[in-house]
């Protein structure tokens, strides 16, 4: 079917990004929100679940993660969710979410490097004699927990920037109240609640 003379016509406004241009950009913002430690990778995995070696091409820029990977960057990485929103709808969309945020209160390109009580909702019944001994770090594990999610002693070492020995001393504390176990194996085991 032809176009008629009168018929309006819109003209077509190619934005397309070529794949090494988005692997760029991605590279450029897990750097900027994650760092350049080989601990970063290990980041990543955990809550991307993808191997180590596509999240060092990704880092390298070599490649572009899937789509289900991206998604999930995405949701974690607020330099990621801007590339995304850039691209599927310009600088506009990315604006119109900034004043969304503004207007809700909410954070909605991510959640801050270091995250207080003001900045997660807890949700986990725990005796007062209990939960006055519980410090935040073992707080948010424990709503993370609850909201059905499978987490080690690394999560919050991840989240919160402690050490592993600070992380572990706060999961065997909460194991030796009852609070949690650990279940499965070893090395691929995670803690439940109780």
């Amino acid at each position: 079917m032809s176009v008629a003379k009168k018929d309006q016509v819109f003209p077509i406004k190619s934005v397309a990004i070529s794949d090494a241009a988005l692997a760029k950009l991605i590279a450029a913002g897990l750097r900027t929100d994650y760092g350049d430690s080989t601990s970063a990778i290990k980041v990543i995995g955990l809550k991307t679940g993808a191997s180590l070696r596509a999240i060092k091409n990704w880092y390298s820029g070599k490649n572009t993660p899937s789509s289900s990977h991206l998604l999930t960057l995405a949701r974690s990485s607020p330099s990621i969710l801007q590339i995304v929103l850039e691209q599927i709808g310009g600088a506009d969309l990315r604006d119109a979410f900034a004043l969304l945020n503004i207007s809700e209160k909410k954070n909605f390109f991510g959640k801050p490097r270091q995250i207080t009580e003001k900045n997660f909702r807890i949700d986990v019944e725990v005796s007062a004699r209990i939960g006055k001994n519980l410090n935040q770090r073992q707080l948010w594990f424990l709503t993370r927990l609850r909201q059905g999610e499978q987490l080690k002693s690394s999560a919050i070492a991840a989240e919160w920037q402690v050490t592993d020995r600070s992380a572990r001393a706060d999961v065997a504390e909460m194991v030796r109240l009852d609070l949690i176990r650990f279940q499965g194996a070893k090395k691929a085991g995670v803690y439940v609640l109780i």
